[in-house]
């Protein structure tokens, strides 16, 4: 089974909604395609959660 690692930084450009766009598609847009298609196979480090918290607002967490 495959699993994919991820960082802060796709988490950011969805949260974000970053508009550098891929092919015509903003970032954040691929980011969350992504994730919705691969949520069971996603897995990510503590580093990356402390990482989002020091960079994120209480009410995006929430």
């Amino acid at each position: 089974m495959t699993k994919y690692y991820i960082d802060s930084c796709i988490l950011l450009n969805l949260l974000n909604k970053e508009q550098n766009k891929v092919q015509g598609i903003p970032v954040w847009k691929i980011a969350e395609l992504f994730l919705e298609q691969y949520k069971k196979d996603i897995t990510f480090s503590d580093f990356v959660i402390n990482e989002l918290y020091n960079k994120i607002s209480e009410d995006q967490i929430k």
